[in-house]
């Protein structure tokens, strides 16, 4: 028969599952905190980056008048408003702005024009959406073809991004005098070109006359 345990292998045995047991615990701790940590940096990620997807379509489809940036009372602070055709709530070319209010970054749209604060009064007339919380800095600065955005989060990196956007030029006299010659240049060109391709009067040819004694058989010789 086989012997039994004895009772320092049993407690050998014992130490080293322990052991194990507390080793597999800190792996899985560990894996767990690792996925936390990477799952809550892409969450930022891609929420930075569906912020800056919104302004770059907002920017991308301006109208009528050019964005402003206006300063608040806070230096930290920037309100940015401006026309587009970019909207999240089916509005017709709405307007639209950025502001802070309690660390926190707003995009109202709105049919009518948007005047700050809102307050209970005016609120049924906006569209109000919350991007980001615990912000510490807001800053827009609009170039003469492009447009700097600082943002940062109290317990974030500072994000800064440009996007490169030509502001709209508005429409001279002189264009659209250009536009109204060149256009009747055009007509012209082409009724001429129309005259010269016109095909050319052919001649009448007379249809050929047939011989009719050219097919008599020839008189044969009598014997």
């Amino acid at each position: 028969m086989k012997k039994s345990f004895t009772l320092i292998e049993l407690i050998i045995s014992i130490v080293i599952l322990s052991i194990m047991i507390v080793y597999l615990y800190e792996a899985l701790h560990t894996t767990e905190k690792s996925n936390k940590f990477y799952q809550s940096r892409f969450d930022k990620e891609q929420l930075e980056h569906k912020i800056k997807y919104l302004i770059y379509q907002d920017i991308l489809h301006l109208r009528d008048t050019l964005p402003t940036s206006t300063k608040t009372k806070e230096k930290k602070f920037d309100t940015l408003t401006l026309k587009t055709k970019n909207s999240l709530h089916e509005i017709f070319y709405p307007n639209v702005a950025y502001f802070i209010n309690e660390q926190t970054l707003f995009r109202v749209e709105s049919n009518k024009k948007i005047s700050l604060p809102i307050t209970h009064e005016n609120i049924d007339n906006y569209k109000i959406d919350k991007l980001l919380e615990d912000v510490e800095i807001f800053k827009v600065y609009i170039a003469s073809s492009s447009f700097l955005f600082i943002i940062k989060t109290i317990n974030g990196e500072k994000t800064i991004f440009e996007i490169d956007m030509p502001l709209p030029k508005p429409t001279t006299n002189n264009d659209t005098n250009s536009s109204n010659q060149n256009q009747s240049s055009q007509t012209s060109s082409q009724n001429t070109n129309q005259n010269s391709n016109t095909p050319p009067s052919l001649p009448n040819f007379g249809q050929p006359t047939t011989n009719q004694n050219s097919n008599t058989p020839p008189t044969l010789p009598t014997f």
